[in-house]
């Protein structure tokens, strides 16, 4: 009975220590001491991959996020204005850009929202102006 008590005591610190360690690093900084890309880390299986990269502004304010898988850009990527609102938002798979990407102004209304494959822009992107009035690009007919 001491064993058992022991193990189920015992599990989750073993499980803890073995199972994935991240590592924070700032790989640049601003001349006033200001994290300026910071790169989350996680060890896995003695292996040390790239995990999630963080910029910021010399404010502070976070200026991009997005993932890493196998070392490429992965997931959803955004990026910010100054002023915190959201500037883009683009999914990545395998490191190049892949599905909707949208623009914003800074003042938060949409400039502009396409799709893209493999990097490249397909199918019909609108485009808004400041006043909110849409034209359209078809990518998909163009020469």
């Amino acid at each position: 009975m001491k064993k058992l008590l022991f193990l189920f005591i015992a599990l989750p610190f073993i499980t803890a220590y073995c199972g994935p360690r991240t590592t924070k690093v700032i790989e640049s900084s601003f001349d006033n001491g200001q994290p300026k890309i910071v790169t989350i880390y996680e060890k896995m299986n003695g292996e040390e991959q790239k995990k999630k990269q963080l910029e910021y502004y010399q404010s502070g304010q976070k200026k991009m996020e997005g993932s890493f898988k196998n070392g490429k850009r992965y997931g959803l990527w955004i990026s910010y204005y100054k002023n915190g609102r959201v500037w883009s938002k683009l999914h990545y798979k395998d490191g190049k850009a892949n599905g909707i990407k949208k623009v914003y102004y800074e003042n938060g209304d949409l400039h502009y929202k396409g799709e893209l494959k493999d990097g490249k822009r397909v199918g019909k992107w609108t485009f808004y102006d400041i006043n909110g009035n849409a034209s359209e690009i078809d990518y998909d007919k163009r020469p």
